[in-house]
């Protein structure tokens, strides 16, 4: 079963935004790129090319956090 995209729902002093395009859904609910939690918050959207800046979970060498991994141990009963 696929979902379909529903409206903006941020709102402001009771007007709701209501916008269609580009609409994803965030545990707030669905908002638009311009009322996305990272963009009302005034951060930039993640790029998805690396880990949080203060933690790595990819483990690549490459990513700018990279000091911070540990890797998981893996048991075997």
């Amino acid at each position: 079963m696929t979902r379909s995209p529903g409206r903006c729902g941020h709102h402001v002093d009771g007007v709701v935004c209501g916008a269609v395009d580009g609409v994803r859904l965030f545990l707030p609910g669905w908002r638009c790129p311009a009322h996305t939690p990272a963009a009302v918050n005034g951060h930039p959207e993640a790029t998805g090319q690396y880990c949080a800046p203060a933690r790595c979970y990819c483990g690549r060498p490459g990513c700018p956090a990279y000091p911070t991994f540990i890797p998981l141990r893996r048991t075997t009963a």
